[in-house]
């Protein structure tokens, strides 16, 4: 059977050189193919409205962001068990990430090309800690797990994290959810690894 094809132009109005990305969606149909289509249109959307949203970085600063953020919190754990040495030590860790993610959020987009040479470096870094903060808080809030699903649903912006343990608790609306409790830098990494790895698989579509 012939396979049904639709090409999609992203347009890329603040880029210097690479203007547009393309996008092919395919299906064994027609209706199938248009279904990915749209389906593609809807996940672009939601991804540009949640990088307009400030509450995430683009790029390898989202990274980073989020492990200078559990850092913070790691230090702020072996400060309530008395460990103030060790505490002070892990905190002066999380100044150079959440100053790289501070350069990543420039270079990879995230900063308004027309206004990113009247920004000051500190301008730039308030609202990386902004988003930090935001993080931790959204990680720790009772209502987190509105935020944190176990499966990722098109039709929501609910963001899914793999959970690391076997055992959970069931939501209200009876589907398991789990909100990471990043408890050491070492959950911090691969718990935002697991997001990478999710908000990619989209086994429906092929992006190319």
């Amino acid at each position: 059977d012939e396979v049904a094809s639709f090409f999609l132009q992203v347009l890329l109005p603040y880029t210097r050189h690479q203007l547009h990305a393309s996008i092919i969606v395919q299906g064994p149909t027609r209706s199938l193919a248009t279904e990915l289509r749209n389906d593609t249109l809807k996940v672009i959307r939601r991804l540009r409205n949640v990088l307009q949203s400030g509450y995430i970085l683009p790029g390898n600063g989202g990274f980073w962001c989020a492990c200078a953020a559990a850092v913070k919190e790691e230090a702020k754990a072996l400060a309530k068990s008395n460990q103030e040495l060790m505490s002070f030590a892990i905190a002066r860790l999380a100044d150079p990430l959440t100053e790289l993610g501070v350069i990543l959020r420039e270079n990879s987009g995230g900063c308004d090309p027309i206004t990113v040479e009247s920004e000051s470096f500190f301008s730039r870094l308030a609202n990386v800690q902004m988003v930090q903060q935001r993080f931790a808080r959204g990680v720790q809030d009772v209502g987190a797990d509105k935020l944190f699903s176990r499966y990722y649903d098109f039709r929501s912006a609910e963001y899914a994290v793999l959970p690391p343990s076997t055992t959970e608790p069931e939501s209200e609306d009876g589907r398991v959810f789990h909100v990471d409790e990043y408890k050491s830098m070492g959950s911090a990494i691969r718990g935002a690894f697991r997001v990478l790895r999710l908000l990619l698989s989209i086994d429906r579509h092929r992006i190319n």
